[in-house]
This record gives structure tokens, sequence and C-alpha cells, in this order.
């Protein structure tokens, strides 16, 4: 299983050993998840301590109220917080927290690396202590998975993309740009435009890549009268990103 380690000099010290990823007796902040094939939400647990090195996570931990904890987190442990995510996957969470944790990334998710439990809000659903547990952790393979990407048994697949989109969302700047030059990578003529229209769009620095790409290979996209851009003739930047593609194309003939 290849992993991608990520690390400066000075983030040495910062670098947690990979058991504390499963240290749910001392955690005190979890990413709640709804799970189509679950009958409850399910928590992805961390230590506010740890995350909290991130200036954009600390604020977000900060502005969360305390909750009782539950049966994921003993009664030792105070000062619980929590978040429900709808925008991004469990899975891409997961390699996030990994990163944040050892400064390793891996787009394949093993959940026995992490803590991964109900969530700490009581009541607690009927339903959800019926989940399969061990000292408060969920048996991976009683989870569906949140991705796009194909489960594989206890093992789950995020994307250079969706783990871009949550390393943009908490400002993770090293890892935004690893994750960017890996979609950079795997730019081609089959894949440009759905990856400009899909996903590029939505960032500056992206978009502008991808547009210099098809501007590049213009004639290559748009030869013998083909029209890439009208498979997107509804997508609302359709015209502005023709427009642009259509500058950085003539500023190179200038």
């Amino acid at each position: 299983m290849a992993v991608d380690v990520l690390r400066k000099p000075q983030d040495v010290a910062k670098t947690f050993t990979p058991s504390l990823l499963k240290d749910i007796a001392t955690m005190n902040m979890a990413f709640t998840f709804g799970f189509s094939g679950a009958a409850c939400n399910v928590a992805l647990w961390a230590h506010q301590s740890i995350l909290s090195q991130q200036s954009s996570l600390a604020a977000l931990i900060s502005k969360l109220s305390n909750v009782e904890s539950g049966p994921s987190a003993p009664e030792a442990v105070s000062g619980v917080k929590t978040t429900h995510v709808t925008e991004y996957s469990f899975e891409a969470y997961c390699a996030l927290v990994r990163y944040l944790y050892t400064s390793e990334i891996k787009l394949e998710i093993d959940l026995n690396d992490f803590a991964v439990g109900c969530p700490p809000v009581k009541p607690f659903s009927a339903s959800c202590k019926k989940l399969p547990s061990v000292d408060g952790l969920f048996a991976p393979a009683a989870l569906p998975s949140s991705s796009k990407v194909p489960v594989r048994g206890l093992e789950r697949n995020t994307t250079w993309y969706e783990l871009f989109e949550v390393a943009n969302c908490y400002n993770v700047q090293d890892l935004r740009e690893y994750c960017r030059n890996r979609i950079v990578e795997s730019i081609t003529d089959e894949n440009a435009i759905q990856i400009l229209f899909d996903f590029a769009y939505k960032y500056d620095d992206m978009k502008e890549t991808l547009l210099e790409f098809v501007a590049k290979n213009m004639d290559k996209l748009f030869g013998q009268g083909k029209d890439p851009f009208e498979v997107y003739k509804d997508h609302p930047e359709r015209y502005p990103l023709l427009v642009r593609a259509l500058q950085l194309k003539f500023k190179t003939l200038a």
C-alpha cells in the first residue's frame, strides 16, 4: 500500500505516533457523518489538541459547545465537542486526520487505523447501539462507504480531488498543494475538459492551470469540428471558461 510522506524539517516535532489515531480513551473531538446504509450517524474521533495545531481547525473547535460525553468517550474525558459533516466524505476526513497526526498521505483508508464509533450525543439511537462494536469502536465491516470510490473489504479509498477539497476547506496549504500537484500530473487530453467543469472551475489556481492546458492543446481538443464544451452547455461557467481559454490561446499566438 503506497504511503506518501509530506514532512518539512520543522514539522518533525509535531508528528505523532499512528497509535494515537485509535486512542479513543483520550479523544475529545468527533466529526459525525451520515451513512445511507447505517441507521445512525457515525463519529470519527480525534484529539482537539492535535487538530488545533491547524489554525482553521482551532477556530472551528473554539466555536463549538461541549456536549455530554457518551459510550464512545469515557467520563474522564471532558470538554467533548462534535461537528456534523455533510459536504465532504468520511474517507477524505480520515485521510486528513491521518495527515495531521503523522504527515503521511494515504488514499487507501483502513478503518482499523482509526477511532470510529458512536456520536457523543445523548440520547443515543437504539439502532446505533446495534452496530457491532468493541470498546466503543464500531467494527469496520459494519460501515458502508460515504465516498464515491468503491469499498474493498475494510479498505476504502478517497481521491486526490476529495482530499484537495477538505485540505482547501481547512486551509491545510501544504497538503492542498500536494494534492493539487497530483491532480495536475493526471491531466490528459481525454480528461482535461471533465476535470475543468466538474472540479477545477471552483478553484482559481486549478481553473487557470486547466485552462492553460486547454489553450495549449486546443487544436487537438477542438479538432475535426469537435466542441468538447458542448457537453457542458448548461454549465453556468461554460461561457466564461471558453472565453478565458480563447484569451490564453490568442496570447500564445501573439
